[in-house]
Parts: structure tokens; sequence; C-alpha cells
């Protein structure tokens, strides 16, 4: 989120039109992604086994994941540039709603409808498959923009990242270990769902120094490489979005249909996380890499007029079958809420 947030003021397109345009863009793929991952796989469960508590995931064609997320912070940055604010009110509108989400989740009760839950959790947090909500995490997309403004400008590059080191790294490490084994008043308990989906103030703004630390360690690492990062990393760092969603469109329907099937969660991932993602790893590098050579589909980058045919498509798929949902029936008790499900 940071990142993209930088990304913006290295962009050769600043106008609104371009952040709507890319805005739309996202929130369409993470319907595509939605689909893959989640819903297709659950509506084959259901026809398999009738089990309906797998109409009731096959919802989760709607959820304020990371991508649609995405979409939604390139459109309120288009309203923003379109009224022309600075990086500096940008900033703080992003630590001000923030703030706000916290104490709003505490006295907001939620819908019963997961519909309608849903829709509020695009931007505030709610009951169902809200993991980002746009009040939330649009802090970290302004500090990136923020950032970026600034980095841009900065001559020695080495000396900033030697400051920020020396002054972050500290405040990052003492905070997350008192964060980590002690309660803080008003806080939700650190790594609960709650504190996942708010990051609530101070979080946020740690979150942020974190992250700035880590692009630190990350400028010291290419500067030891003089400037020859090995391949594996600038592959991960040129198909980052490839690597996400291929992972969990092979790791999630796999879950969807062993529970269907034996009703337990693969028991090798449970028993060997780490060679699991390994291997996972591996796959995705496999797929993108025959992709590249071989097939050359992105769906970001199709051109009209098969990339209107393919969008609409996308948004007839999610709207039929989010209209074909019984909000009396598919309630947040029907186990797709953000608690059961993390």
């Amino acid at each position: 989120m940071l990142l993209m947030g930088m990304g913006m003021k290295y962009s050769k397109h600043h106008e609104p039109k371009y952040y709507i345009a890319r805005g739309f863009g996202l929130l369409t793929i993470g319907q595509y992604f939605n689909f893959l991952r989640d819903c297709l796989p659950n509506l084959i469960s259901y026809w398999i086994t009738g089990n309906k508590n797998f109409i009731a995931r096959s919802m989760q064609i709607l959820q304020a994941d990371i991508l649609t997320f995405a979409g939604f912070a390139f459109l309120l940055l288009a309203l923003m540039k379109k009224i022309k604010l600075s990086d500096n009110l940008i900033l703080f509108i992003g630590i001000i709603m923030n703030i706000v989400a916290f104490p709003l989740f505490k006295i907001m009760k939620s819908p019963d409808s997961f519909l309608l839950s849903q829709f509020l959790g695009f931007f505030v947090l709610t009951k169902a498959e809200a993991y980002f909500p746009l009040c939330s995490y649009f802090v970290f997309v302004a500090f990136g923009n923020w950032l970026g403004g600034i980095y841009q400008n900065i001559a020695n590059k080495h000396k900033f990242h030697n400051r920020v080191l020396i002054f972050c790294l500290p405040i990052v490490s003492i905070y997350y270990y008192f964060r980590s084994h002690y309660d803080f008043p008003i806080l939700p308990e650190y790594m609960s769902v709650e504190d996942y989906c708010l990051c609530p103030g101070p979080d946020a703004i740690v979150s942020c120094l974190a992250n700035l630390t880590g692009l630190s360690f990350y400028y010291k690492i290419d500067e030891l490489f003089k400037g020859k990062t090995p391949e594996v990393i600038t592959h991960a760092g040129k198909n980052f979005n490839q690597y996400y969603m291929l992972s969990y469109i092979i790791i999630q329907p796999m879950q969807t249909f062993l529970i269907a099937a034996k009703g337990e969660d693969f028991p090798f991932k449970m028993k060997y996380p780490t060679l699991m993602a390994f291997m996972v790893l591996v796959l995705c590098k496999i797929l993108i890499d025959m992709n590249d050579k071989y097939i050359h589909f992105t769906i970001s980058t199709l051109k009209n007029p098969m990339r209107n045919i393919i969008f609409s498509l996308i948004w007839i798929v999610t709207i039929t079958i989010s209209g074909t949902g019984d909000s009396s029936q598919i309630s947040l008790t029907n186990g797709i809420t953000n608690e059961t499900r993390i």
C-alpha cells in the first residue's frame, strides 16, 4: 500500500481521469480474483455436496480485500487530486480517517444482511468480509504518496536511509516489543482480528515507520549488491501481484475442495507450513514464467474491445451471483464473517 502511494509519484500519469481508470480496473480485477479464489470453488462444492454453507461462502465474491481496497484508494485520490489537495493535507486526512475508524466500529451496529454489511465494509469495518476497509488503510497510501514527493528530491539517499535506520529502527523495535507483550489501553489486542482489520492510530503510525525502515534495509541490500540485485528478488518484485493472486488461487480452492470432500483442511499445510509455502512459491514462479514465454495473458493489459467485454462479464457475474443471495438467509451467522474465517 505504501509503495502504491510512492509509485503514483513516479508515474507519468497524474491526471484524475487516469486514477479513475486505474481504480475501476483494480476493482474489476479484484472481483475476477474473488470469483476464482472463493466464489467458483464454493459453488462447485455446493453442487457436489448440497451443503448450503458453501452457498453462503460463495458470497465472498464481495469482500473488502486488498485489490478492492486499492481500487477505492485510487478513486479517492482521484477526487483529492481533482480538488487539488496538497500531499500534506492528503496525509492528514488519511490519519484522521484511520483514527475515526476505530470508535466508529465500536459504536456502529453492523446490519444483519451480509450484502448490506459488506457494502459498508468496503469503507469501514463491519462483521462481514471487511479485511481492508478504506478508512482504516488509506493512511498507508497517503503516507506513501507523501513520502514519494519528498523522496524524489533527496539528493543524498545514502545519508537519508542511514538516518532512517538510526531514528526509526529503535522506535519500531521498542514499540512492537511492548505492544506484543503488554495490553495497551483502548487499543484492541495485538494481532487480533480487530487489530488486523483496523490497524488503529499508533499501530498505523508505527507501521508506516516500520515500512520506511524496511525500505532503508532494502536500499542497503541493493548497495551491497552494487545495484545487481539477485534475479529471485527482482522476479518477485516485478511480478508481485501475480504471486499474490496465483498463490491464493492455488491454496484457497484446494482448501475449499478438501473441506467439501473430507471436512478438514489439508493436513500437510498445517504440519509443514514453511515447506508448503516454498512449494507454492516455486509453482507460482513456474506458472508466471510459462505465461510470460508462451501464453502472454494478463487481464490488466487487455486491449479494447476485448477489455470491455471481459470487464463487463466480470461485473455481470458479480451482480448476478450477489443478486441471487437472499439477505434473510445469507446472514452474518452463516460462517462467513471475518472473525471465523481468519
